[in-house]
């Protein structure tokens, strides 16, 4: 129900409404209005009405002001500072909650129940009514490591290298067996695995063993044995798909050229 805005009432008590009187925040001109509790209030008219200056910038800082007052200084110095509106008096305020009006952003993650923080409630009931070998409420969430697939990390989807279309098994390190320009011979990616000392740079990937060829991909943080002068000291070695993943697949870089994009 929609109820239109009144000057102030003589008959309203002060539970019954929000009272505003002489308001001049911003564009407003001594705006005096009851605006009635326990019911959907629209607030409309043309841009430039003064629709946010009376609902946002008086009504709802005052309130958020007389909230913040409430908590001791340590924690006031640390919340945003609201100017005091232009007002000779306001009543009836209560707690406001201010949605704003510009796009919700979210990340992969985020989800209505996330959004709106019901998420946590639900891991909690389904916590409790769930069997207790199923863990702690966080085993019910895919946003935590204890309860979310380790394999898609709780997204639903895998997003991964293809082997076959990065990786040139008849080609040398020399002669950039990686099919990606960021790793292309010279360049400093390619210097990590050419100087580790793991590779013979003049053999095929092809003729790699097992265990080679498993360093050259997916190694992790490994200690190098054996390292050539040129590597870094103090570095250890990411075989080309952890690097890849680290840098390109988990992370998604926001500027890439249209040549490392292709």
């Amino acid at each position: 129900m929609t109820t239109p805005l009144s000057p102030p009432s003589t008959t309203s008590t002060p539970g019954d409404v929000i009272r505003v009187v002489g308001a001049s925040t911003n564009n407003l001109r001594d705006v005096s209005v009851d605006i009635p509790k326990h019911t959907l209030t629209v607030v409309t008219g043309v841009s430039g009405s003064g629709k946010s200056s009376l609902v946002l910038d008086t009504v709802a800082a005052e309130a958020q002001r007389l909230v913040n007052d409430s908590y001791p200084t340590f924690v006031r110095n640390r919340l945003p500072q609201l100017p005091a509106p232009e007002v000779q008096s306001m009543g009836g305020l209560t707690f406001t909650a201010l949605i704003d009006q510009r796009r919700f952003t979210g990340n992969t993650r985020s989800i209505v129940a996330t959004a709106c923080d019901v998420a946590p409630l639900l891991r909690l009931v389904f916590s409790r009514i769930g069997e207790p070998s199923a863990g702690y409420s966080p085993a019910y969430s895919f946003h935590d490591p204890t309860g979310m697939c380790p394999r898609c990390e709780g997204l639903g989807t895998v997003v991964d290298i293809d082997i076959d279309e990065l990786i040139d098994l008849d080609r040398t390190i020399d002669e950039g067996p990686v099919r990606f320009s960021q790793f292309r011979p010279g360049v400093y990616r390619w210097k990590r695995f050419a100087y580790c000392g793991l590779f013979d740079r003049s053999v095929p990937l092809r003729d790699y063993t097992a265990e080679q060829m498993h360093q050259f991909l997916y190694a992790d943080q490994m200690t190098l044995p054996n390292p050539d002068p040129e590597f870094p000291r103090t570095a250890k070695f990411d075989g080309v798909v952890t690097r890849m993943r680290d840098v390109f697949v988990k992370n998604r870089p926001a500027k890439l050229s249209a040549q490392v994009k292709d």
